[in-house]
C-alpha cells in the first residue's frame, strides 16, 4: 500500500509542476503569440493541408527537456488529431479518455 501510495504521491508532485506550468502566464503568453504566428496545423500544411490550429505543441516534450519549454524553436501549432497522433506515438498508453478527450 505505502509503494502505491508513494508512486502516486511523486506522480501528482511531478504532475503538478506541468499543470502549474501550462496554466502560468508565461505560457499563455508564448502560446497565444505563437498561435497567432502560426494559425494552420504545421503537419498538415507539410501534406498540403489547411487545417487550423487548436494546440500549441512542444516537439520535445517537457518532461523530457523542461529547459525548452518556454523556447520558441521547440513548439508546433497543431490540430487535435495531429496532436491526438503525437501524444499516442510518444506514450502508447495515452488516449482522448485519458485526457478528458
Amino acid at each position: 500500500m505505502t509503494d502505491d501510495y508513494d508512486r502516486y504521491a511523486h506522480r501528482k508532485a511531478v504532475g503538478g509542476r506541468y499543470f502549474k506550468f501550462y496554466r502560468s502566464k508565461a505560457w499563455r503568453k508564448v502560446s497565444y503569440s505563437y498561435r497567432l504566428a502560426h494559425p494552420l496545423c504545421e503537419r498538415c500544411q507539410a501534406n498540403g493541408l489547411y487545417v487550423q490550429a487548436d494546440v500549441v505543441d512542444h516537439i520535445v516534450p517537457i518532461r523530457v527537456d523542461w529547459s525548452r519549454r518556454l523556447d520558441e524553436s521547440n513548439l508546433q501549432s497543431l490540430c487535435n488529431s495531429c496532436h491526438w497522433q503525437k501524444t499516442k506515438h510518444e506514450d502508447p498508453r495515452a488516449s482522448p479518455s485519458s485526457y478528458g478527450g
